[in-house]
């Protein structure tokens, strides 16, 4: 089981070295957020002088911040350092998936294949790989079951329950729209713990009082953050959830074949996890008091990718949770459980093969054209004179690496959804702040879509007043499964 670890850990180390596409998405948000925490005690995306004071405050949830800023810490402003926790988050998954599992009476192979099985998951990988909230929130609750088990199998349950409080407000603070379901879930597995105490009850309250404690340490250091700022806490986070988050998509969308085609390779997995949750429900007496536990957890932290915009990743904590009810029936002593458990779980680890494979492939062929450091070179050398500058994502660690006083401002792609496109610059959406800028930098993909979508820019290039002066390709071979060449950039600068 250790080599096989080992391997995984090769495997995602070399991807994350090698940088594949990861810097387009919500790690460059929080990466900027975390460079300005470090450089003056708060968080702040300057990429965003938006009209909900995110160069202010940043109120995107925080601990993904503070992990970059940790890896920023460590190994300074690198591709790697913004990566780091593309591979961090995957292992620790898998070490905690095992060690529950064994805490649940797995044996050390099935609850290494429970482990090793979540890398087979898309909604998983694309959670974890692509840096996003949902990653942290399973790490988390992970962290508050193995904490929980602790705490009730050992003599000195007292650091556990505070370990167990931690983990939990962490896990609400990773995606607060997940943060009620994540305490439904945490609800039913400190029911099941009421039922099957064996302690006295001042021991239990006592554990419940610690756990509290832990709680609050993030809760209120959190809370007194949002005291400093209320104003912009509430529009960044309640006007925004409240706008943009409940609408049903996926039962409105869910006959929709342009809806199901940008998540083609999760819908197998959707698919057979709907199954598993609804078929268990006719066999919950059978199963033993861990594995009704979780299984309604699992259906409850489900409920999001129904009420909110639909993203496979947030299945990624159901996910999780199906292992470790897996992993308790490979030891059931139901003949069909067992055999099914372990059938499953070994599907499991050969999707996850299958994964490894694939990223191996995809580092060694498209390594040319996954290198940061041939990216960051161009737009140096390119992007040279002082002055504001308008970007893709792709361009942030280049030129903020280079110059970290430059004005930056993100550029929103074409399409975006409401709950991102709030947070765009005022300066790009007034028609005439196109002359702000010294420079734009646009993935050559979207590039005309994303201009006309932007006022400034529309206004601006149909004036002619931007003139191509380079183009930021490195070679690229295409691989069926990665089609798209990760960095594909036109740099344009302003007519004077």
């Amino acid at each position: 089981m250790g080599l096989a670890w080992t391997a995984i850990a090769a495997v995602l180390v070399a991807r994350a070295g090698l940088y594949p596409a990861v810097m387009t998405g919500d790690e460059i948000w929080f990466s900027e957020s975390a460079i300005e925490l470090i450089r003056h005690g708060i968080p702040q995306r300057l990429i965003h002088h938006d009209a909900v004071g995110s160069a202010i405050a940043d109120f995107l949830p925080p601990v993904i911040m503070l992990v970059q800023a940790l890896a920023f810490l460590a190994l300074g402003l690198t591709p790697g350092a913004v990566a780091a926790q593309s591979v961090a988050a995957p292992l620790a998954t898998v070490v905690l998936l095992f060690l529950i599992a064994r805490r649940g009476g797995a044996s050390v192979t099935w609850a290494g294949l429970a482990g090793v099985a979540v890398l087979g998951s898309p909604a998983f990988l694309r959670a974890d790989i692509y840096i996003r909230y949902e990653a942290l929130v399973a790490l988390c609750l992970l962290g508050y079951l193995l904490a929980t088990r602790l705490a009730d199998g050992g003599a000195r349950a007292g650091p556990w329950h505070a370990v167990r409080g931690l983990a939990l407000a962490l896990a609400g603070l990773s995606y607060y729209p997940m943060a009620p379901f994540v305490g439904l879930a945490a609800l039913v597995f400190e029911l099941m713990r009421w039922r099957a105490r064996v302690e006295p009850l001042a021991g239990c309250l006592r554990g419940l009082a610690i756990m509290a404690a832990g709680f609050a340490v993030p809760a209120l250091l959190f809370a007194a953050y949002v005291l400093r700022y209320p104003d912009i806490f509430a529009a960044q986070v309640l006007g925004n959830g409240s706008s943009n988050y409940l609408i049903f998509e996926l039962p409105r969308r869910l006959l929709d074949r342009d809806f199901w085609r940008q998540s083609a390779d999760a819908l197998p997995e959707l698919i057979a996890l709907a199954v598993f949750l609804i078929a268990t429900c006719w066999h919950r007496r059978t199963l033993s008091p861990w594995a009704r536990s979780l299984h309604a957890a699992a259906v409850i932290t489900s409920l999001p990718a129904l009420l909110f915009p639909f993203y496979p990743r947030l299945l990624a904590v159901p996910v999780c949770l199906v292992l470790l009810i897996l992993a308790d029936w490979s030891t059931a002593p139901t003949p069909g459980l067992r055999r099914f458990g372990r059938m499953a779980l070994s599907l499991g680890v050969a999707a996850a093969a299958a994964s490894c494979v694939l990223m191996t492939t995809t580092a060694i062929v498209q390594r040319d054209a996954r290198r940061y450091d041939v990216v960051a070179a161009a737009l140096d050398r390119l992007v040279s004179e002082p002055g504001a500058a308008a970007i893709d994502q792709r361009a942030w660690l280049a030129l903020r690496a280079a110059d970290p006083t430059r004005e930056l401002d993100h550029v929103v792609p074409a399409g975006a959804s409401p709950q991102v496109r709030i947070f765009e610059s005022t300066v790009l959406r007034d028609p005439a702040g196109g002359d702000h800028f010294r420079y734009v930098v646009l993935d050559a993909a979207d590039a005309a879509a994303t201009i006309a979508a932007t006022p400034a820019l529309a206004t601006a290039f149909a004036a002619h007043r931007f003139v191509e002066i380079g183009r930021v390709a490195p070679p690229f071979h295409a691989l069926p499964w990665a089609s798209q060449a990760p960095y594909d950039l036109i740099v344009y600068e302003r007519r004077d």
